[in-house]
């Protein structure tokens, strides 16, 4: 049951993001299709670098996000996690309204405080994702189910040919090589 939900949780949602960041990123000509696994990591790291250091985004949300938690598996995977952890919340707020009115009977100054405190929690669960998927602890079959969907999700978009029109974004990319 364990594998089936590592899957089904973590292993299939990190594929379907890794082919939607990847696909765009070659259809956008910021990545090489040709290129080996450790070229296209090495290319990620100079545009998330470059991204840092001119403020220049990709043009593409999931992208953009993805390379704000470090690009490559481990931040594709921190993502993930994230909307997991955001969701879950969102979903807790309306399931629990008398609540969320105490938390607003405090005054606007707690409630940003507490909204702070919330979402820096948020990251470092998110950063921390190896020890929160699978129950407590470090569980090997989330890790690889995860790391295995980045990779098969990184193969498929450079193995798709999907014609669409590219970013203005890429230009700079590709001119800045």
């Amino acid at each position: 049951m364990n594998i089936i939900e590592a899957i089904i949780s973590l292993g299939l949602p990190v594929s379907i993001m890794s082919w939607w960041v990847h696909s765009w990123m070659y259809r956008n000509n910021l990545l090489d299709k040709q290129a080996s696994h450790k070229e296209t990591d090495q290319a990620v790291k100079e545009i998330r670098k470059a991204t840092n250091e001119t403020g220049v985004q990709t043009g593409d949300y999931w992208t953009n996000k993805w390379l704000r938690f470090g690009g490559g598996f481990y931040g594709l995977t921190a993502l993930w996690t994230f909307i997991v952890i955001e969701v879950q919340e969102i979903w807790w707020l309306i399931t629990h309204i008398p609540t969320v009115i105490d938390l607003l009977s405090n005054g606007i100054f707690h409630l940003a405080i507490a909204f702070i405190k919330n979402q820096a929690m948020t990251f470092a669960q998110a950063f921390s994702w190896v020890v929160n998927w699978g129950g407590s602890g470090f569980n090997l079959i989330f890790f690889f189910s995860a790391y295995i969907g980045f990779y098969l999700g990184m193969k498929l978009a450079s193995h798709m040919d999907i014609k669409v029109a590219t970013s203005k974004a890429s230009n700079y990319f590709s001119d800045n090589k």
